[in-house]
């Protein structure tokens, strides 16, 4: 019995099986396939004691699971709701603005050290006064370390995200979060549409920046509300003083880990399991978009968002979303760095797809969505019923209930259309920006 249950928890720790190498559990019937043929009372006997050995083994393996899978879990299990949310969110922005706020003194301490003169702690409090005193050289003390600034608090973020979302979700994040592996296919079909995603979006802030800019005008209060909110523009003095590689720890890995813990490891597992899927997706998406301000990037990031926690369910896995949220980034990151050398080409920050390029990109995500959906992990009983905690979930099944994942197979030939589609998008894409680059180098000399 020891060796049967290591064998299902090796099954439930590996990749999902694919669904046609999975097939529910069957009895032996022979013994009764002959008493039907055969009129012999001996037989007949037989096939009786089978029937009643056979309901005496299901009477005692099957209910246990049977009932665990279908019985409605524990009100406290269902994690949070749709106030303690909106308090996490705002918990976000608290984390971010102290976090930015110790850098930024960690700074002007570093600095007032270079400036202190040994033995003399009058000019060194007057170099201080005049620090604060000047404005301008305060804020150029802070644009000339915005690096710094960014990397501590963003550093700080993480740590105290990581933190908070195990003391709320458990210190069992494995079976909590559905801390599993991603098979080759969804690895693929998550980087393929990660291009064209990434750049709908981001035409999607063009168009909102440029409605915002107009509607802003009439309220000039407003206009100034969000002057500084918008993280494109705070980004872009990094462009030439940051090594990409930094850019994309700072930009990418960092918000990759510490939003997903919270937005959906947190924020998303409770609000999808309280109100259902859709409705729990809607709620969350709309909180994550939310913590970026500035109206046109919210507005512009609720696809990202629907489509980040949509790989979550499909997957079961918290490594899925990590994974597109940090391509995205990266991305990003790349283009950031790249800035200064593409203006004036049509990859520059301030165009955006065409029409047609836009309904192109918007087709292959959605296709990729489908492949997806076509592929999406699902939890199977010993009895071939779908395992479910009574709610909508991505958490692991308890290892007393045998249940392994299972990989639907999909249709291959839309699969494949998915991966080439958009990886052939991808491709043109790289070449046009390899492109761009060379232009621009051969302009500079």
């Amino acid at each position: 019995m020891n060796s049967e249950r290591d064998i299902t928890d090796g099954l439930a720790d590996s990749e999902p099986l694919e669904m046609d190498a999975f097939r529910p559990n069957v009895v032996d019937r022979t013994v009764e396939s002959v008493a039907n043929d055969v009129s012999d009372p001996e037989m007949t006997e037989a096939a009786a004691f089978h029937d009643a050995w056979e309901a005496d083994a299901r009477a005692e393996v099957e209910p246990a699971t049977e009932q665990l899978a279908s019985r409605p879990a524990p009100r406290g299990k269902f994690g949070i709701g749709l106030t303690e949310a909106v308090l996490w969110t705002l918990g976000v922005l608290l984390v971010h603005l102290v976090g930015g706020i110790v850098a930024m003194v960690w700074i002007i301490a570093a600095h007032v050290m270079e400036a202190a003169v040994p033995g003399d702690p009058q000019a060194t409090q007057a170099a201080v006064m005049a620090l604060f005193n000047d404005r301008i050289a305060l804020q150029t003390l802070i644009n000339n370390n915005v690096l710094t600034l960014l990397v501590g608090e963003m550093g700080i973020f993480v740590v105290c995200a990581v933190t908070a979302s195990l003391l709320r979700v458990g210190w069992s994040p494995r079976e909590r979060l559905g801390l599993t592996t991603i098979s080759v296919k969804q690895l693929a079909l998550i980087v393929g549409m990660t291009v064209p995603l990434s750049l709908v979006c981001g035409t999607l802030h063009q168009w909102t920046t440029a409605g915002w800019e107009i509607f802003a005008e009439q309220f000039p209060a407003l206009q100034s509300m969000f002057e500084g909110a918008d993280v494109n523009q705070q980004l872009k003095p990094l462009s030439d003083k940051a090594p990409l590689g930094l850019l994309v720890l700072v930009i990418a890995l960092a918000p990759a880990i510490g939003e997903e813990i919270v937005f959906r490891g947190v924020i998303g597992r409770g609000l999808v399991a309280r109100y259902g899927v859709l409705p729990g997706v809607i709620f969350t998406s709309l909180l994550f978009a939310s913590v970026h301000l500035h109206p046109a990037h919210v507005v512009a990031l609720l696809p990202l968002a629907f489509l980040i926690h949509y790989v979550y369910l499909v997957t079961r896995s918290f490594w899925a979303p990590v994974l597109l949220h940090f391509a995205n980034n990266a991305l990003a990151a790349i283009l950031l760095k790249v800035s200064s050398q593409l203006e004036g080409s049509p990859l520059a920050e301030d165009q955006g797809l065409p029409i047609w390029g836009f309904a192109v990109a918007c087709v292959l995500v959605g296709v990729a969505v489908r492949a997806l959906s076509q592929s999406r992990v699902e939890y199977r009983l010993p009895s071939g019923a779908i395992w479910s905690p009574g709610y909508s979930s991505v958490e692991r099944p308890p290892a007393e209930t045998q249940a392994v994942p299972v990989q639907l197979r999909g249709e291959p030939v839309l699969c494949g259309f998915a991966l080439a589609s958009t990886f052939l998008f991808t491709g043109v894409f790289a070449a046009s920006l390899v492109g761009a680059l060379q232009d621009s180098a051969v302009l500079a000399q």
